[in-house]
């Protein structure tokens, strides 16, 4: 999942959402309940113990930021 830089600062720094991302479903919610740290977080997509805070997410690798150009 690509993320853009706008999307990023909405996310991370303005404190208003609580992003998850897992992995193994491909799910996000910006509303997950997460702390930026989290992982082993309850996936509601696919029932299993596999979802990340959006920070630990990235630093995982699972996101990417996009450019601004095509993909």
């Amino acid at each position: 999942m690509t993320f853009t830089m706008d999307e990023i600062r909405t996310y991370v720094f303005t404190g208003l959402y609580t992003p998850g991302y897992c992995p193994e479903c491909d799910y996000f919610d910006e509303h997950a309940g997460c702390e930026p740290d989290a992982r082993g977080y309850h996936c509601p997509g696919c029932e299993q113990p596999t979802l990340y805070g959006l920070e630990t997410a990235f630093m995982s690798g699972f996101l990417r930021i996009s450019d601004g150009g095509e993909e």
